[in-house]
């Protein structure tokens, strides 16, 4: 790789990696900075970093990567794209994966929310962004750009071939929280002695989702039509099915705080991991990169992983609750450590990626209680193996005393927009904090 760019942003995350030429970057995800007043699930208005589009223009092949269907993992790619629709020349996305039935139940629950709470109190519009994809309204990829991912599918950036090791797209293990709250709601309009409108829902959602599945097997122009015509039919069913006697009952399920924690959960759960395929041994492009992965999920792909990595990105922006005992039995040179954002507020990154002998990358280390009990970056006296010549001090690269970025011999920078650092989170600017 040329270089592995980590941003610092209020919102999500963005992590940028061009290849060895130079000529061809994967960005993944695309979070942004906020403003205004956080929602009850810590999000706001998000916008993106004002120097990201015109950072990487010079680059002549941009791809973006979406780990999962959260707001803060694609809200500024939606900004990016409004601007500049041809900014990136693919966009993947991940699969929706089926459970044992061959029910793409995290796109039930999307369409669920999308025409029962739209616009209203606990309106989740991550959860119904998959149906979107079918849209081509300025900000959302077309059918030319897009490819939907599920474990054994492949992409290349430069001379790097890539290998997506989750989500499993049939036979998904579902928790049975979430399986049983979305098939509480279709059984709320599956009685025949509904009115007609709940049979022609129903129809509508089987078919949507078949189509939205076909387009994830092979991309295909009618599938891409139907579907779009299928949405186009969205305000209509809404309109029809808003005062039907089930909807205040599937309002109420989609309210539920057990139900809306368990729907952000699977959505972690079912995030894209991927890592390059080795062609023969280790090298600086063992990369391995997890979205919000839970630790369930690490524990299903642990067998697919390298028993080490050059550099890999932890999951769920490093807090406790995503913490995965895999990487304490994997071994890797550079950890990737995004922070908590504002909305996680005081909760602190993971103490067990302290233990590691890792050198760790942190866009917050605000968020780091041995940043905050002392002041120093927890990479001071730690060797770095990627100075040129021997292993040495972190404190001695040419880097960290203020040479050229092409000095560093990790290649890895966190990026935020007072400038560009290294693996040092202190003696930083005051602004950065």
């Amino acid at each position: 790789m040329k270089f592995l760019e980590l941003h610092r942003l209020e919102q999500g995350e963005c992590l940028v990696l061009a290849d060895e030429s130079g000529k061809e970057l994967l960005m993944a995800d695309c979070g942004g900075l906020t403003g205004g007043p956080l929602d009850e699930w810590g999000q706001g208005a998000s916008r993106v970093a004002p120097s990201l589009l015109e950072r990487y223009r010079r680059i002549e092949k941009r791809t973006f990567l979406l780990s999962h269907y959260h707001r803060d993992r694609f809200s500024a790619m939606q900004d990016i794209l409004l601007e500049d629709k041809n900014y990136f020349s693919a966009v993947f996305c991940p699969a929706s994966p089926c459970d044992r039935r061959g029910h793409p139940l995290l796109l039930e629950y999307g369409i669920f929310m999308e025409v029962f709470l739209k616009d209203g109190p606990g309106y989740d519009a991550a959860a119904a962004a998959p149906l979107y994809l079918f849209s081509e309204a300025p900000g959302y990829p077309s059918l030319e750009s897009l490819r939907l991912l599920r474990a054994g599918d492949t992409f290349s950036v430069g001379n790097v071939l890539y290998e997506a090791l989750w989500p499993e797209q049939k036979k998904y293990p579902f928790g049975e929280l979430f399986a049983a709250a979305v098939e509480e709601m279709n059984v709320c309009v599956s009685s025949p002695f509904l009115p007609p409108e709940a049979a022609c829902f129903r129809q509508w959602k089987e078919e949507f989702c078949r189509e939205w599945l076909k387009c994830g097997e092979a991309p295909s122009k009618d599938a891409w039509e139907r579907g779009k015509e299928l949405l186009a039919q969205l305000p209509v069913l809404r309109e029809e099915l808003s005062s039907m006697p089930f909807a205040p009952d599937i309002r109420e399920i989609l309210n539920r705080p057990v139900t809306r924690s368990a729907y952000r959960w699977e959505a972690d759960g079912a995030s894209l991991v991927f890592h390059n395929r080795r062609v023969m041994e280790a090298s600086l492009d063992d990369i391995l990169l997890t979205g919000d992965a839970t630790p369930e999920t690490m524990d299903r792909i642990s067998s697919k992983l390298y028993e080490g990595y050059f550099a890999a990105k932890v999951p769920g922006r490093g807090l406790p609750s995503h913490w995965s005992h895999v990487f304490g039995e994997i071994s890797c040179q550079h950890l990737l450590i995004s922070g908590p954002s504002r909305a996680e507020g005081e909760e602190a990154i993971a103490g067990e990626y302290l233990e590691l002998s890792s050198m760790r990358h942190c866009t917050f280390p605000e968020a780091c209680r041995w940043y905050r009990a002392s002041g120093r970056s927890c990479n001071r006296m730690n060797v770095c193996y990627d100075l040129s010549g021997q292993p040495a001090l972190s404190i001695k690269c040419p880097f960290v005393n203020g040479e050229k970025p092409d000095t560093c011999g990790c290649r890895i920078f966190i990026v935020s927009e007072t400038g560009v650092r290294s693996c040092l989170c202190d003696g930083l600017p005051a602004a950065i904090h």
